[in-house]
């Protein structure tokens, strides 16, 4: 057995091989990631992220509560979330989920109670909210049928002023998890 690549006997090219191995063994590739972690005082992990060469989140990102119950879990691509993304409630249901692209929200983000019960659903395009429902901790609309609350500005962990049919109302932003 000749060693071929791609089609070519390597004994044209003794060391391409080996050097090659070489080379993604010692970490030097180009897209290479390291990964950082954390640990709670007990012992218990507190996150786990994956960053490429220039330091930017790159890859899996995943956060824990000191009780052990997943509390974040995403995917990063050069410093900004990619994919879909997910958090978890210290009881371990899930607190909220969505999808972003390139950083930007894109379909569905729905929040959940601790109960379980859906809180909120959100449609976005392009970073755009174009729908919002509220519902009640027991599953009922905070609006009436058939109306859906179009936000127009919702800044992170603050309260949004928010359009009804029926007037104006004022209602809390969605709330974002931050550390």
């Amino acid at each position: 057995g000749k060693l071929r690549i791609l089609g070519t006997e390597m004994k044209q090219f003794p060391y391409f091989g080996l050097i090659s191995v070489i080379y993604l063994l010692i970490g030097c590739a180009p897209n290479s990631l390291h990964v950082e972690s954390g640990k709670y005082e007990t012992k218990e992990p507190k996150y786990l992220i994956e960053f490429d060469k220039n330091g930017h989140k790159h890859g899996k990102e995943t956060w824990w509560y000191v009780n052990g119950v997943k509390k974040y879990e995403a995917t990063n691509k050069a410093g900004v979330r990619e994919g879909p993304f997910t958090a978890w409630h210290p009881n371990g249901k899930i607190w909220y989920q969505g999808y972003e692209r390139r950083g930007i929200p894109e379909s569905t983000l729905t929040y959940w109670y601790p109960s379980g019960g859906v809180k909120s659903k959100a449609i976005f395009q392009a970073g755009m909210q174009l729908e919002r429902q509220d519902f009640t901790e027991d599953g009922k609309p905070i609006f009436p049928k058939g109306t859906v609350a179009k936000t127009f500005s919702v800044p992170k962990d603050s309260i949004a002023e928010t359009e009804t049919e029926g007037g104006r109302l004022r209602n809390l932003g969605l709330q974002m998890w931050a550390s």
